[in-house]
């Protein structure tokens, strides 16, 4: 599927050799809806580790991370165990009904 293109060769000294790695996600091999933004964090510490797994915070050899950090203890660190409260959810509701009970017009007009 992938190909790793690099000619830096092994390290056999006894330096640190900083490198820089960039790494993408083709459009094509997302998920339809970014979960992990649509969800506020606090909420998200309240769901079971089955589903924050299935919403994208699990590591897979190396993938996903924060800041080189498992995104499930980043988000522990900043919000603990979260709150089941979220102030939003009944005005995204709201929204989420008003657009898709009509048609959807992509003019540059409205």
């Amino acid at each position: 599927m992938g190909t790793c293109y690099h000619g830096a060769g092994a390290n056999t000294t006894d330096e640190i050799r900083w490198a820089l790695t960039i790494n993408y996600c083709n459009g094509s091999m997302r998920q339809q809806e970014n979960l992990m933004l649509g969800v506020r964090p606090e909420r998200m510490m309240t769901f079971p580790e089955e589903l924050q797994n299935i919403l994208g915070f699990k590591l897979c050899k190396g993938a996903g991370h924060i800041f080189a950090s498992d995104p499930r203890q980043e988000l522990s660190n900043r919000y603990g165990k979260g709150s089941k409260v979220d102030d939003y959810l009944e005005e995204r509701n709201k929204l989420h009904k008003k657009r898709t009970n009509r048609e959807v017009n992509y003019s540059p007009e409205e």
